[in-house]
């Protein structure tokens, strides 16, 4: 096992093989990996804001997780419950159809496809939304038990689920306006990941390759 010291920093990709003694406010870097550096003092939290225990946190991070996942996928939920409802489908129904297709049941496969993507993209829109309903994130350091914190995570986590279907396409930069980013026009935009939308600015006729830390 290897120990690593009170405030020491140990950077991306470097090693700390077994028996390795990572010394106090240090910094580690590199295959193999060694001591670079005395590691900067923690950052003063010059934000003032209420904060709750781990334990209290977690809850509450865990039980608005839930909630904002349903009002995002509420859309796509009532979009099958409408289908199922409508044409009363069943799963032997939809069985008996894929073993032997009929010319009837094709244009109800259709119709709840595009009720399907309709509603996909309903909760794209949702998601959007949510980043601006979730309030503006001003610079500054703050308590990781605080609601910042929690804004923040859940910020980057529609930003990325939102990415994962609209990355790379002419829909991205329209999704990422609605959130709140400024961009100009003619930009091409693939993955970006640690995004806040209300801190980041792009100019006009940008190109962003996959993978783009933004922080």
């Amino acid at each position: 096992s290897a120990t690593v010291g009170a405030g020491a920093y140990i950077n991306a990709l470097s090693v700390v093989s077994s028996g390795t003694k990572v010394p106090p406010h240090s910094i580690w870097e590199g295959v193999p990996g060694q001591v670079i550096g005395q590691a900067p003092p923690a950052p003063h939290i010059d934000q003032d804001e209420r904060t709750w225990s781990p334990i209290r946190y977690g809850v509450v991070f865990i039980a608005f997780g839930y909630l904002i996942n349903l009002l995002t996928y509420l859309p796509f939920v009532a979009a099958l419950a409408a289908c199922i409802q409508l044409f009363s489908l069943d799963s032997t129904t939809i069985i008996n159809w894929l073993y032997s297709p009929s010319g009837l049941f094709g244009p109800i496969v259709l119709i709840a496809c595009a009720l399907v993507v309709g509603a996909d993209l309903l909760s794209l829109a949702i998601q959007a939304l949510g980043v601006r309903l979730l309030g503006r994130v001003k610079p500054g350091v703050y308590s990781r038990w605080g609601k910042t914190f929690m804004v923040t995570w859940y910020k980057d986590h529609f930003v990325e689920s939102a990415g994962n279907r609209l990355s790379g396409t002419m829909f991205w930069p329209t999704w990422l306006r609605m959130a709140g980013m400024k961009i100009g026009p003619n930009c091409e935009i693939s993955s970006i990941m640690e995004v806040i939308p209300e801190l980041v600015e792009i100019d006009s006729e940008c190109f962003f390759a996959d993978g783009i830390y933004l922080g």
